[in-house]
């Protein structure tokens, strides 16, 4: 928390980083990036140091309005910066599960699917949803802190639920099973298997990847399990500087991960429908891989490719 006055109180400073956790969870629903979330708090906490703490009866209260309004504005900014992202703009993931270190709290209740899925709704509407079917926020409360009035609220709440429940409706699969598909999946990549991975995807099957103009990456969607596979494989089996790829859990679903001796290179994400492949999320742009950590895991399910 640097940019903050020296003379900044001891218990100012205390309910900010009691309170810096949900800031950033709140933020990075919103955003769908680590990045733009730590930013928001960092700029909540410069805001937050010229308030006369004094006044504010609900510390967590007004820092919720802050960081939902913060973020709200800056995805407004955003949208108007990715016209000219290259290739397919993809959120960021962020490691969860019991061995992974919590950047923000409830990740494990925004999937990389659900997130893909909000980037539908408006900076409104997504903010909305997010406070209240993550967050657990009354419709009062989301009023106060994004302005407005609760009965709008409501409705657009209702809208924005409708929304992402026709969209996400055959992308809920037990963990388990999704753990099982991935597994295979890895499996079928690293063995040059075409055949298999075709089998494993959807008629409509897309892999979409983010390299953000950094690295080489498709800078249009792949369409069709054939195509796809055929991708696949060849980043899998073709040479390169060794990547292992690992089975780790990001955002409260199995994902792929490969490291190389640099560190991470890559993450996928498989979003399921009726237990096959609907979508492969390739991440490969170094700026949205700093949430999944640095430590690669011992023991975990995977494969390495060497040149």
């Amino acid at each position: 928390m640097t940019g903050a006055d020296d003379d900044v109180d001891e218990s100012a400073t205390r309910a900010f980083v009691e309170n810096r956790r949900r800031i950033l969870a709140i933020a990075y629903g919103i955003l769908g990036t680590l990045t733009d979330a730590e930013e928001v708090a960092q700029d909540a906490w410069i805001r937050w140091s010229n308030v006369p703490v004094d006044d504010v009866r609900d510390p967590r209260a007004y820092l919720t309005r802050m960081a939902s309004r913060l973020a709200r504005n800056r995805l407004r900014d955003n949208l108007a910066r990715r016209e000219t992202y290259v290739g397919p703009w993809l959120p960021e993931p962020v490691a969860t599960g019991p061995d992974a270190a919590r950047y923000v709290e409830r990740a494990d209740e925004v999937s990389m699917a659900l997130l893909v899925v909000l980037e539908t709704l408006t900076p409104t509407q997504r903010a909305v949803f997010v406070l209240r079917e993550v967050f657990g926020y009354s419709y009062r409360e989301i009023a106060d802190y994004l302005g407005g009035s609760e009965p709008s609220v409501r409705q657009m709440a209702n809208r924005a639920r409708a929304d992402v429940r026709a969209r996400r409706s055959r992308f809920e699969t037990d963990r388990r099973r999704h753990a099982e598909i991935t597994r295979r999946f890895l499996r079928a990549c690293s063995s040059g298997n075409v055949d298999e991975l075709i089998e494993a995807m959807s008629a409509e099957a897309t892999l979409l990847a983010d390299g953000g103009g950094r690295v080489g990456a498709a800078r249009q969607p792949v369409v069709g399990p054939e195509k796809v596979a055929r991708l696949l494989v060849a980043l899998a089996t073709g040479p390169g500087h060794g990547i292992r790829m690992r089975m780790v859990e990001a955002n409260g679903q199995p994902a792929l991960v490969g490291w190389a001796d640099s560190g991470i290179a890559v993450s996928v994400h498989l979003v399921l429908a009726d237990d096959r492949v609907e979508q492969v999320l390739m991440i490969r742009n170094p700026a949205k891989l700093g949430g999944l950590g640095s430590a690669e895991p011992a023991g975990a399910p995977g494969w390495s490719r060497r040149r």
